[in-house]
């Protein structure tokens, strides 16, 4: 007998967990599940299945396999922990939202104590990104989960200009929408946008950014583009096993953001491949023009503001020069444009 099931492929609710035979629908694929243990039980309530659903490029869905998997990647993370019975450490409490914490509450260990995983979840966190739980403090993942609260009515009423691939931009206004699934949306700002890179296999292929252009590769040029462009002499390889864009921002609780292309392994002279590729390229080329775009946005200010302004946006540079995120050339240039030079 089994305890629960949920949809092995197709578009449907992968949130859903089946526990009643008579709500099984007919040729309908579906995975069952038997826990020998209620810890078990619960670590296999905790498994985001509509994220592990997402990582099939052609239609939503997984295997037995894929399961497995994604059950011992959740799970072996040391930053995930499950209190056990009779431990001094009932009187846990989420630095989020202050629930206690107790025997077979998830938690994840952030910088200064844990959050338990409904907040963790609530901030657009995934399961399998537990080891970047130091990166935040209970407080930032408080705000984050106010923040996409506050931004869920600006999310229903967004009108993009353009779309590319699961982003959508509204030039307008100046923000961009990050569609990862119906119920995690993220909107950020342009300029929140600190710098981006493309990564292929944990290499840097390209990257991009304030006061800069997309480095090392061809912004609207053929599949490979990129990658001719940066790496030069680096070595052809057959396979590719991941392709991301990271996004780096600033004045927001979030730090980054990633944009996946490719997560399974994958030939590199295939048609999913290229097409991955060019839909990286499309999406390097939007942000940069995002960010374009507020570079060349005057700034309106009042005489008696102007030397101020002046000063803060040359500390600001200043403070981008020092993080290395900018060149000294760049900074001068941008200096002598606040100043009038």
């Amino acid at each position: 007998m089994w305890d629960s099931a949920v949809y092995r492929q197709g578009f449907y609710d992968y949130t859903e967990r089946i526990e009643d035979a008579s709500k099984l629908k007919k040729n309908i694929q579906y995975i069952f599940f038997k826990a020998k243990t209620p810890k078990t039980k619960a670590l296999l309530y905790g498994l985001d299945f509509e994220k592990l659903s997402q990582k099939n490029t052609t239609m939503p869905g997984f295997g037995k396999a894929d399961v497995v998997k994604y059950y011992k990647v959740c799970y072996t993370s040391t930053m995930y922990l499950y209190q056990t019975e009779g431990e001094n450490v009932m009187a846990k409490e989420c630095l989020a939202c202050g629930k206690s914490m107790g025997a077979f509450t998830g938690k994840v260990a952030v910088a200064d104590g844990h959050v338990c995983m409904d907040c963790w979840t609530k901030a657009g966190m995934d399961i399998t990104s537990l080891t970047s739980g130091p990166q935040y403090t209970g407080a930032a993942i408080k705000e984050i989960i106010a923040i996409k609260e506050r931004n869920q009515s600006l999310i229903a009423n967004f009108k993009p200009t353009k779309k590319v691939g699961i982003i959508s931009f509204d030039d307008n206004t100046q923000s961009f929408v990050i569609f990862k699934s119906k119920k995690n949306q993220d909107l950020y700002y342009y300029n929140q946008i600190v710098d981006f890179e493309l990564q292929e296999d944990g290499e840097s292929i390209a990257k991009g950014g304030l006061g800069r252009a997309v480095a090392g590769g061809l912004l609207f040029g053929g599949v490979g583009a990129i990658v001719g462009g940066v790496t030069g002499g680096k070595k052809t390889k057959s396979v590719c096993k991941s392709l991301k864009i990271k996004i780096t921002f600033r004045n927001n609780p979030r730090q980054t953001e990633y944009i996946p292309f490719i997560t399974t392994e994958t030939k590199t002279g295939g048609f999913i491949y290229k097409t991955a590729y060019q839909s990286a390229q499309d999406t390097l080329s939007a942000l940069q023009i995002a960010v374009d775009m507020v570079n060349n946005t005057p700034v309106e200010a009042a005489p008696v503001q102007q030397a101020a302004s002046g000063a803060d946006e040359i500390l600001k540079y200043k403070g981008l020069l020092d993080a290395g995120i900018i060149t000294e050339e760049e900074f001068n240039v941008k200096k002598a444009q606040i100043l009038g030079l």
